[in-house]
């Protein structure tokens, strides 16, 4: 069966997409290839695959007892479908699965815009019928709900189309056994008969070339795999659904448009390697002995690169990141104090490398998020016409003010009943019309980080 998906069936259950009939002794059926849409040349047969599983039947070796598979096609749009005997073809699914096959023939296929089909089968054991989806999940297809089919003239010459996959996602990879196109049109072969590409040029773009005969279906599925040195053949596997190539055949040659392996881009990735310079505030913090930052490019390691003091009580150092390194990461710093390796309680810190440069300096932070005690605030208060105009001496570590008024002298300020307004980082704020007011007005100004 000429398909990358795999069908696993529980027992005794009726999976989801199939449809028994008067009767559940068939557990399932369905996996139905090619799918319905898929597009087909008028001069060549449709082989049609279908499996079915039945507990104790199927999953023996060999054809099952008392399962018969018919398929059913015809014009679309007309009312009568012609019918034919699917022998039995092999076992699949593991094993578990009896698979099915039989052929729409060419001349059904002739001058015909599309045909509809659908497959049944038939357990004489109950004489229940089961009816299925097909690998997109089209389905069950009935005589009510069938299957399409389209069908295209074959290609008018030979056609030399190459194929074209960037592989710069996975530049981790030193090196290749290979990178390769395969697809219907190699009966999906891993080996010699896949379309081998190469990268002369090391630019990561890997390119080969297939010669398509006249005369064969100019749509076809495909799919690009590769092997590391070492290691074993990955397809793309995080596809939804196979590669289509149209073929072209107004010309003899066709150049199909790069595109990444499994859809994966390299943005993620820097493309060239960046020192990055950490910085940490240890103002807060007494009875340490060394200073250091760590991540998952440290394998979390309690003392992954120490720092050193660069100024004041600011402790820094530069890790440097290797290109095609994934840009982001996560961090935290650690401390000795004597008695072991403190780290901080906030959650991981976190990084997205700039590789637009070659060096990134982060900002210092404080350790564990802890900020200085704000200064005591000292406010001004005069008159301006009718308002009142308060400043407050600005402290660097504060990042928001709070103004409370009341009439009320010595008021405890509070959110709910005396909040005037909050404000940024400033050192002035108007209360507009307070001073015609005819009320004696107390304020009572906080700092907060």
């Amino acid at each position: 069966m000429k398909t990358l998906l795999k069908t696993g069936v529980l027992a005794g259950i009726l999976a989801a997409g199939s449809v028994n009939v008067a009767g559940a002794a068939v557990g399932w059926c369905g996996g139905n290839w090619p799918n319905s849409g898929s597009t087909h040349a008028s001069n060549s047969p449709i082989t049609v695959y279908f499996q079915v599983w039945k507990a104790g039947t199927t999953t023996s070796p060999g054809a099952g007892a008392n399962l018969s598979c018919n398929l059913f096609y015809r014009e679309a749009g007309t009312t009568t479908y012609t019918s034919i005997a699917m022998p039995y073809f092999g076992d699949a699914g593991g094993g578990g699965n009896d698979e099915f096959s039989a052929s729409i023939p060419s001349s059904a296929l002739s001058g015909v815009i599309a045909v509809e089909f659908y497959v049944r089968v038939f357990d004489s054991t109950d004489f229940t019928d089961c009816y299925g989806n097909d690998q997109n999940g089209f389905g069950p297809m009935t005589d009510v709900n069938p299957g399409t089919y389209n069908v295209t003239q074959a290609t008018g010459q030979a056609v030399d189309v190459t194929f074209s996959v960037d592989m710069s996602a996975f530049c981790a990879i030193s090196s290749y056994n290979f990178v390769k196109a395969t697809g219907s049109f190699t009966g999906w072969d891993t080996g010699a008969g896949a379309v081998s590409l190469s990268d002369p040029d090391n630019d990561k773009i890997w390119t080969g070339t297939h010669n398509f005969a006249s005369g064969v279906n100019p749509q076809q599925e495909y799919k690009f795999i590769y092997q590391a040195t070492g290691g074993t053949t990955q397809w793309e596997d995080a596809l939804s659904s196979n590669r289509v190539l149209n073929i072209n055949d107004t010309n003899p040659t066709q150049v199909l448009p790069t595109v990444y392996f499994n859809n994966a881009t390299p943005a993620n990735n820097t493309t060239q390697a960046v020192d990055v310079f950490f910085q940490v505030d240890m103002s807060q913090v007494t009875g340490f002995t060394s200073v250091y930052v760590t991540g998952n490019f440290l394998s979390w390691s309690g003392t992954g690169l120490q720092l050193n003091l660069i100024s004041g009580s600011t402790y820094g150092g530069i890790y440097s990141f290797p290109v095609c390194t994934n840009k982001n990461k996560e961090y935290k710093f650690t401390y000795d104090d004597g008695s072991g390796i403190q780290w901080e309680s906030v959650s991981n810190r976190q990084l997205t490398i700039d590789d637009s440069g070659t060096t990134q300096n982060l900002p210092a932070v404080y350790w564990n998020d802890i900020l200085p005690p704000l200064a005591a605030v000292s406010v001004s208060i005069s008159e301006a016409n009718s308002d009142v105009v308060l400043t407050w001496n600005l402290d660097t570590n504060a990042t928001s003010y709070k103004i409370y008024r009341s009439d009320e002298p010595n008021f405890t300020p509070d959110d709910l009943t005396n909040l005037l307004t909050t404000l940024g980082a400033t050192n002035t704020y108007t209360d507009v019309g307070a001073a015609s007011s005819g009320t004696k007005f107390y304020y009572v100004v906080k700092s907060a980080n």
